[in-house]
């Protein structure tokens, strides 16, 4: 009887992208994470086909949702090419919310899918009544543009120029952020029913 294929996903988490990042990042052929995890299934002599599956790493629940739509397609697709193969995700960080999503797309009647996460944040996000049109758009702005009007309202009741702010501001500017952070997350539970 031949072996069940067995494909393994590697799935980064939010920014794993980043080109800060020490190379090779977790996922990424050569790192240690990927070494150790090689050497591990070869001495126990199994085969496997291990590949990283792309994403943004944006921190937005739209970008994730997308993520998923795209990794459940992908699954189904293997899965009618090859009726026997084993199908493993690890999935960092929001990583492991894109597989434990996309495994929820794939709904009941999809075959065994395996799934390790970790550092994954447990919750659900559902769409408000408002609609998803308007709902990416307020994500936007709450993400990218409503923080940055909180750090400038905050530096311009300093009363001091561009030019003044140094880093014994760093509290001032922190804080102004954390502020910033709060009220967007009101606005989003505005937005949308939060599960945890």
């Amino acid at each position: 009887m031949a072996k069940k294929p067995l494909r393994i996903r590697l799935i980064h988490g939010t920014w794993a992208r980043a080109f800060f990042l020490k190379k090779p990042r977790w996922f990424e052929e050569r790192s240690p994470f990927r070494t150790r995890l090689e050497l591990a299934l070869s001495e126990a002599g199994i085969e496997a086909d291990i590949k990283v599956f792309p994403w943004s790493g944006a921190q937005a629940v739209t970008a994730r949702f997308s993520a998923a739509q795209a990794l459940a397609a992908e699954l189904r697709q293997e899965q009618e090419d090859d009726p026997f193969v084993t199908q493993i995700i690890i999935g960092h960080s929001h990583g492991g919310t894109i597989g434990m999503l996309a495994a929820h797309l794939m709904g009941e009647g999809s075959r065994e899918l395996l799934l390790a996460t970790l550092a994954t944040p447990f919750m659900q996000i559902h769409p408000g009544r408002l609609g998803s049109t308007f709902t990416r758009h307020l994500e936007l702005w709450i993400a990218n543009v409503f923080p940055f009007v909180i750090l400038v309202a905050g530096l311009y009741a300093t009363n001091r120029s561009p030019q003044e702010i140094g880093w014994r501001d760093a509290p001032l500017i922190i804080g102004l952020l954390f502020v910033a952070t709060i009220i967007s997350s009101v606005g989003f539970r505005a937005v949308l029913v939060v599960q945890i």
